[in-house]
């Protein structure tokens, strides 16, 4: 195992990493937190591995914005991808630079997801979502009700999977939100009591019916 340690050691918060080639390692990648900080991996312009260099956030002349906390970063590809976090902040990574992106909720944002497609989705407090379709070219509101959400997974911007506190856990399929304790899904006793800070699933899990314990 290696640790690297970035520059005056923030709290970071969240990490995306891509494989750009046949290599089985990532070769590229971000990590962003307190502080709106954003740290870039990129093995192809530096092949000994030896540093996380650290980037800005900038507006459309490229003057540095001022930072807000980023709580997640999630990555379509090398060249594009979006980052979230207080305030309801959104920053878009294109043309090789972060820049401010508007927002339509000023509530906390915990978690992004972009698919492959482009496609995307973010959750954060209060049952706050969000959903981006890249032919619309904007982010719109689509909230849940209940409690502050922590982590997404979009599969679409109408389909995905969403968890958080108080054992929360959501899906939307068909483009509509719900609990999955309402569509035949069961949640395993107990889970009420805990905070989930993560969600992932398989494409062909997308549907899947049924939560179990796993020791």
């Amino acid at each position: 195992v290696v640790t690297y340690r970035v520059s005056n050691r923030p709290n970071l918060e969240s990490v995306a990493m891509l494989n750009t080639d046949a290599d089985p390692q990532a070769d590229d990648g971000w990590a962003t937190g307190e502080g709106g900080v954003l740290f870039r991996y990129d093995l192809r312009a530096d092949p000994l591995r030896l540093t996380w260099s650290q980037w800005t956030l900038a507006d459309n002349n490229n003057t540095p914005l001022p930072t807000q906390g980023l709580k997640a970063v999630s990555m379509r590809n090398s060249g594009e991808g979006w980052a979230v976090g207080d305030g309801g902040a959104i920053y878009r990574f294109s043309n090789n630079r972060w820049q401010a992106a508007a927002s339509p909720t000023a509530r906390d944002l915990t978690a992004v997801s972009i698919t492959p497609g482009g496609e995307g989705m973010a959750v954060g407090e209060n049952g706050e979502v969000l959903i981006y379709n890249p032919n619309q070219g904007s982010w719109v509101r689509d909230p849940t009700a209940g409690a502050n959400l922590t982590a997404i997974k979009a599969f679409s911007d109408a389909k995905g999977w969403g968890a958080g506190e108080q054992g929360t856990i959501i899906r939307k399929l068909g483009g509509v939100w719900a609990d999955p304790g309402d569509s035949g899904t069961v949640v395993p006793p107990g889970v009420g009591n805990t905070n989930l800070r993560g969600i992932d699933m398989l494409p062909q899990q997308s549907n899947v019916t049924d939560w179990r314990e796993s020791n």
